[in-house]
């Protein structure tokens, strides 16, 4: 499943920023339909122009952005991890584009595809993940000063292993975050690191799609009680 969405920028999620006061026909953007939206917020006008279905979107949502940073520094991964790591960036990639979020994609090498939706932008993004590779050229402070100039309601950091450094500098990263994931495939224990950056260590048996889907579960959960004790 796709992160639990927030309704705000802050990482309790409780500062709503998205609402402009519209209403009535005014909206502030379109996107692809999804499955169970509502048919009467199609907008039949474009949809005809464009031949797909849109749908009005009367707020956009701050935090419908995700970015995936993937690490391919050599050091970080060997051919097995690397696999799993560029598998797991994708199924993100795609699990938060059919939810209609905007998604990024970052490297290591500086790679970054900026933000899009729809499927032709998932197809870019699996093209260039089908032929990625490890490099030495790089780094993950390259990537996250990235991270710094775009806005972004989450960032996943996609990796084989990290250092402590590693893990300080993602953190003290991204001002304007609202959630922070690190997956990584040394089978570290799952935690979540003081500044509430949720760390999922998945281990050499131990399957991604099983893992990714206990701990967003679980992130729901907190959020959700978190609001109950602000409300």
């Amino acid at each position: 499943p796709p992160l639990p969405r927030s309704v705000g920028p802050d990482p309790d999620g409780t500062a709503e920023t998205g609402s402009l006061g519209r209403s009535g026909e005014d909206f502030a953007a379109l996107r692809p339909y999804i499955v169970g939206d509502d048919l009467r917020r199609v907008h039949w006008p474009s949809s005809a122009r464009t031949g797909d279905l849109l749908v009005r979107q009367h707020d956009i949502p701050w935090q419908g952005r995700v970015c995936v940073v993937l690490d391919l520094r050599r050091q970080a991964s060997d051919d097995v991890t690397l696999e799993r790591a560029i598998s797991a960036a994708a199924s993100v990639l795609r699990t938060h584009l059919r939810r209609g979020d905007h998604v990024r994609l970052l490297t290591t090498t500086g790679v970054d595809s900026g933000y899009g939706v729809g499927a032709s932008h998932l197809d870019g993004l699996l093209e260039y993940l089908a032929v990625a590779a490890r490099s030495s050229s790089g780094s993950l402070r390259m990537a996250m000063e990235l991270v710094e100039r775009g806005a972004s309601g989450a960032v996943v950091l996609v990796s084989g292993s990290l250092s402590s450094a590693d893990m300080e500098l993602f953190e003290r990263s991204g001002s304007a975050v609202s959630l922070r994931r690190i997956v990584r495939f040394d089978g570290s224990q799952r935690v979540t690191t003081p500044r509430r950056t949720e760390v999922l260590g998945i281990g050499p048996g131990e399957e991604f799609a099983a893992a990714w889907t206990e701990s967003t579960g679980a992130t729901a959960g907190r959020r959700r009680r978190r609001r109950q004790v602000v409300s």
